[in-house]
């Protein structure tokens, strides 16, 4: 919905398709999602996963950023056994009392 406002983005066509996030947007794809991981991983120093399901996109995620020489954290919990069998370290649910 436009009501009338225009949004100048500075976006070049190439950019909007590629880059460029629209407010228009409700949800962001999962592709973009996953781009915006990588990149934000590529960028800390430490990452916290909190959970996530075995064979799931988010566990091969772990995966490559184990591979980068991340630190890659977990909740200690038995659910999270296939993060930490894959070398995520498990953080104690005390440390957030």
């Amino acid at each position: 919905m436009n009501h009338g406002v225009s949004v100048d983005t500075g976006c070049s066509g190439y950019e909007r398709d590629n880059f460029c996030f629209f407010l228009e947007r409700k949800r962001i794809s999962s592709e973009r999602s996953l781009r915006r991981n990588y990149f934000v991983a590529a960028l800390a120093t430490s990452i916290f996963i909190p959970y996530a399901a075995p064979k799931s996109s988010t566990e091969m995620f772990c995966q490559e950023i184990l591979k980068w020489g991340k630190q890659v954290y977990t909740i200690d919990d038995e659910r999270n056994k296939n993060l930490v069998a894959e070398g995520l370290k498990p953080v104690s649910t005390e440390i957030f009392k």
